[in-house]
């Protein structure tokens, strides 16, 4: 909520023979016929009781700051007085166009049955130095208004019809055209008169009138009215006042009705494909004196009372005056307000004297906002009923509004300061919407602002439910304590006083057993969930938690609720760097882990990445190793759960892990930081963008060493004495855990040392380890030997081969020499078995090198040497193929390109050699003439156009060239160039030729010669002998090598005629 600071500059002398009843003030156009308004900016013209009108115009100021400041005085140039233009008063003057206006006129025949409206209507113009009536009849009318923005034009009521006259109907001096006209649009007596008495609005599709003190919407499209609003003690006396304060924030429109005393605020919203209207009122108010007339500002609604007050107010709190001005010297003389264009910062109040003051608008600092909120707060609650010096010093108040001794506190004051707080803090329950507007945004006058919001919320009637929808709101961000002194001094008594409510609220509760009231029994645990939030956004969260435990988790809510929130919270803090070492600390955060281990790891675990598509785009500093990992790793190895979990009912070594350990925990933590079971990529590169320095890398492999003896520690640590050497259903889980982690690509472990503390029985381990370490050999003999298991060697071989490096070799051959090593016989031995297996992935000729010479032809041949031959075989083919559709493609593209080339060469401005030399417009284009050659041409001649562009200092050619000569059908063109070869005048001389490239058959491109010419020494006419040079390619239209790059062929050079330049071209 903005609000503004009006001040009065200066003042328009506006007097006349006879006292003025309306004011039109606009921008004069600059290509006005009146003579008057060719050196001004702001023009007036005023109506009076009389039927005369003035007109008036005003420079701009010279100081620059926007403000209308005539240059010597305040007077205006070349004033226009024409006295008794029609008869009657000029009650309306309403700008339609460069000097046309239309005007309402009381003429004091009223409405009738025959002839309904009001006053009569007339349009006029401004030429010369006087008025004139335009030749149009316009109907009587009892309001109207002006639809700039849109086509509807001037949009009229009288008596039950609402009809508008078009933008053609002010210039056509033969008829009117209607766009509507909604002949029954409202109820009996029909509209009620007056000039600010009807408003076009939801982009206008709906007209807002009223008939008697009841406020109707009409929609445009379907003519259906809707009842919106009535003021039922306002008085016909006073004017009907409507406004469209001009919010565009939402699809909803806000419109300000004043009638008399009564003021209101509504937000209307027509849906498109419905008829009816929408209206929900925001609230509404009484003053002390009747309005006289109204303006918007957006931001900001004006009111002119008839005590001689102007008061700025916003649209969400009406109720309070941000800046009250007072114009006049007694009551009832000021009457309008009007909007000084263009930028709408600026009034015009005028007086029935003819004083017209001008109020310039500004927006609210921050310190007039400061000094607003602590006056209204001493009102509210007085000198001594809220910590007003830490509040003072929170919103750096000034000493004038710190030291102000207000009024006895009462509830009507205290309500007008939660009004005003929900309406800065963005908490108003409007359908239009409803944002913070406190300048600078987020920050301690926010949290103190929310903290004064709350200690109103404990008075009066206790609104919980409000106080705990404003701390959360304030709480969009971490903040910690040390950054928001002293806004925390406020934040903690206005916590304690919620409290102190919430506890008195429950010993009511069981004095009166009156539990079964649902609002009542929710009242302590609203104040004391807000009191929480107010902690959390003073940056208290210490005490934040002392009260979630004691007051919360004891008095009301469930375990499960209790915890979620405290997870909640544990994770907002621990996304913030500086909120970390707090989490680590806080004892909510052991007990959360003790008693809902899964829970509580999620306050660790939330933020790292959950696919591949997330790890792709993290970023370093989003790294989970860059949050803390070993101060977690030892918070969570010295947890210990207070309930061990059942064994997990699904059995295998793929059942998940229970947490019900510290070293459960912390391998989970682990798990999810390094991204094993969440789609990491593996691409080098992507490791390297994230490991950008050797303190990473050894953080790195740090961790992953602590997990593959977490791991380890896990099997054994699950083994019992009479175990036998078998793993438990849960040691299983870890050794599926260990060896996945060690067939991971990323994994970073420190391998002999591993394997030096592995014990001998676990040797698939062991030959993960010896893999890593680069001994294959050894590690499939493991494998293959000893675990006697040619699968799990296959398998070792397979994850080689998707992971290896191209320069490393093939990842099966270890795997032959060791089954021909091991098997005693060669020509039963698992090598062939390989073979045949993996033809398509092993180096063939090696394997085949592997083999003894003791082995047949017959016992690899049908296993693996005709499978390898007809794949072989097949790959030749699919690739002969291949080659030949990316040829075709090739040449596609590569004829796509010269007809781009050629096309983008046809132009002055497409070719970048003429671009660059920025010749601008020619001054004179010959038509185009066919050019023969000189003397015999050759067969292979194509046909030759030639365009002369004339500049002030050059001469183009443009020699279009179609490649049409028959005895080269199918062959291209290439390196085409129109010379000129001689000139008659040395005024001008060849400077540049831009070659064709290349041409197919039966294209037409354009070769370029620019010449440098001095028209001045020339002679009448100048000779130019020109020629055609071009290679007739060697192959037909359609290789390669015809396209891009130079064209191979013979090369020809033709004579053309001779060319004539009149220098009476370059003029």
């Amino acid at each position: 909520m903005a609000s503004s600071s009006p001040s009065a500059p200066l003042s328009w002398d506006l007097r006349s023979p006879s006292s003025p009843r309306s004011l039109c003030v606009f921008r004069a156009p600059p290509d006005s016929t009146n003579p008057f308004e060719s050196a001004i900016e702001t023009a007036v013209v005023f109506g009076t009781e009389r039927g005369s009108l003035h007109y008036r115009c005003y420079p701009d100021g010279n100081d620059g700051d926007g403000l209308l400041q005539p240059l010597e005085t305040s007077r205006s140039t070349q004033p226009i007085n024409q006295i008794n233009v029609v008869s009657g008063s000029i009650v309306t003057i309403l700008y339609l166009g460069p000097s046309v206006f239309f005007m309402l006129i009381d003429d004091n025949r009223g409405s009738s049955a025959s002839e309904p409206g009001v006053y009569a209507s007339q349009l006029i113009t401004l030429r010369g130095n006087s008025f004139h009536p335009l030749p149009i009849k316009t109907p009587r009318m009892s309001c109207a208004t002006i639809s700039a923005l849109t086509d509807l034009g001037l949009v009229y009521a009288s008596g039950r019809q609402i009809a508008n006259l078009t933008h053609e109907s002010f210039v056509s001096s033969e008829m009117m055209t209607k766009s509507f006209n909604l002949a029954t649009a409202l109820p009996l007596p029909g509209v009620r008169s007056g000039p600010d008495a009807l408003e076009v609005t939801c982009d206008a599709q709906v007209v807002v009138a009223s008939v008697g003190s009841t406020f109707y919407a009409v929609s445009i499209a379907s003519g259906v009215s809707t009842k919106i609003l009535s003021f039922h003690n306002s008085s016909l006396v006073h004017p009907i006042l409507i406004r469209d304060f001009g919010d565009r924030s939402t699809d909803w429109s806000g419109l300000l009705f004043c009638s008399g005393r009564d003021c209101a605020v509504m937000d209307l919203w027509k849906p498109p494909e419905e008829g009816t209207v929408t209206a929900i009122q925001r609230h509404s108010i009484q003053t002390q004196s009747p309005i006289l007339n109204i303006a918007s500002l957006w931001p900001w609604l004006v009111l002119l009372t008839s005590d001689g007050l102007i008061s700025m107010r916003s649209p969400s709190c009406l109720a309070i005056p941000l800046r009250t001005m007072e114009v006049g010297a007694r009551p009832n003389d000021f009457f309008l307000l009007e909007k000084i264009p263009p930028d709408h910062t600026m009034l015009a109040s005028l007086s029935y004297g003819g004083e017209c003051t001008l109020i310039k608008c500004s927006p609210d600092n921050k310190q007039d906002l400061a000094d607003r909120l602590m006056r209204l707060s001493i009102d509210a609650f007085g000198t001594n009923g809220f910590p007003r010096s830490e509040v003072a010093e929170t919103l750096s108040a000034s000493f004038t509004a710190t030291s102000y001794v207000g009024p006895e506190a009462n509830a009507s004051a205290r309500s007008l300061l939660k009004q005003y707080l929900e309406a800065i803090l963005g908490l108003a329950d409007f359908v239009s919407g409803s944002t913070s507007s406190w300048p600078g945004g987020e920050g301690t006058s926010t949290i103190c602002a929310t903290a004064l919001l709350c200690l109103v919320c404990t008075h009066d009637t206790p609104d919980a439910a409000l106080a705990n929808r404003a701390t959360k709101e304030s709480c969009g961000s971490v903040t910690f304590a040390e950054s928001l002194e002293p806004s925390v001094r406020v934040c903690e008594q206005v916590a304690e006083r919620m409290l102190r409510e919430a506890t008195q609220s429950i010993d009511l509760l069981k004095a009166s057993k009156a539990i079964a009231s649902t609002n009542k029994a929710n009242l302590p645990l609203e104040f004391t969930e807000a009191a929480i939030w107010l902690m959390r956004a003073c940056g208290r969260h210490e005490r934040a938690f002392e009260i979630l435990e004691q007051k919360l988790r004891i008095e009301g809510w469930s375990k499960i609720k209790y915890e979620s929130y405290a997870a909640t919270h544990l994770s907002d803090l621990w996304t913030h760097p500086d909120g970390r070492d707090l989490v680590l600390e806080l004892d909510a955060t052991k007990q959360l882990l003790e008693s809902n281990p899964g829970l509580g790891l999620s306050v660790f675990t939330a933020s790292h990445p959950r696919n591949s598509q997330q790890w792709q785009k993290m970023i370093g500093p989003e790294n989970p190793l860059n949050s803390q990992p070993s101060e977690v790793i030892k918070l969570l190895k010295s947890i210990k759960p207070l309930v061990r979990e059942n064994e997990s009912p699904t059995t295998g070594e793929n059942a998940p892990l229970s947490l019900d350990t510290g070293r459960a925990l912390a391998i989970a933590f682990l798990e999810s930081a390094i991204g094993i079971n969440t789609g990491r990529p593996t691409q080098e590169d992507f490791v390297d963008s994230l490991l950008p320095d050797e303190a990473m890398n050894n953080l790195t492999e740090s961790l992953h060493d602590e997990l593959s003896y977490l791991l380890l520690e896990g099997i054994i640590g699950e083994r019992g004495d009479n175990d036998g050497g078998e793993d438990s259903s849960r040691g299983k889980i870890y050794r599926s855990k260990l060896r996945q982690f060690l067939r991971w690509p990323m994994a970073k472990v420190n391998a002999e040392r591993l394997l030096a503390s592995l014990p001998s029985s676990f040797l698939e381990e062991q030959a993960l380890l010896l893999g890593r370490l680069g001994r294959h050999h050894d590690a499939l003999r493991i494998l293959y030997v000893e675990c006697k298991s040619l699968d799990l060697a296959l398998a070792y071989c397979d994850s080689r081969h998707q992971h290896q490096k191209v320069d490393e070799g093939c990842a099966y051959l270890p795997l032959i020499r060791v089954a021909l090593d091991s098997d005693p016989d060669p020509t039963q031995s698992s090598a062939i078995q390989v073979l045949a297996m993996r033809s398509s992935s092993i180096d063939r000729a090696a394997a085949l090198r592997l083999l003894p010479k003791s082995i047949p032809v017959s016992a690899v041949a049908r296993p693996f040497l005709i499978p390898a031959l007809v794949d072989s075989e097949s790959e030749i083919r699919r690739l002969t193929l291949a080659a030949a559709l990316l040829r075709a493609k090739y040449l596609s593209l590569k004829q796509k390109l010269t007809n781009a080339q050629i096309k983008a060469q046809s132009t002055l401005q497409g070719t970048p050699q003429l671009r660059a030399m920025n010749l601008g417009e020619p001054l004179h284009l010959t038509k185009a003439i066919k050019i023969r050659p000189s003397h015999s041409a050759s067969s292979t001649f194509p046909e030759v156009t030639i365009v002369k562009y004339f500049f002030p200092r050059h001469l183009i050619i443009q020699a279009n060239i179609t490649n049409s000569a028959t005895s080269i059908e199918g062959r291209a063109l290439g390196d085409i160039t129109f010379v000129v070869a001689d000139s008659s005048e040395e005024a001008i001389q060849p400077s540049m030729n831009v070659a064709l490239k290349a041409l197919p058959f039966q294209a037409t491109g354009c070769s370029w010669c620019v010449l440098s010419a001095n028209p001045k020494r020339m002679d009448s006419i100048a000779i130019l002998s020109c020629e055609l040079r071009y290679v007739v390619s060697s192959v037909e239209f359609g290789s390669a090598m015809t396209f891009g790059g130079a064209v191979s062929g013979r090369t020809y050079v033709e004579e053309l005629q001779d060319i004539e330049v009149h220098a009476a071209h370059f003029t």
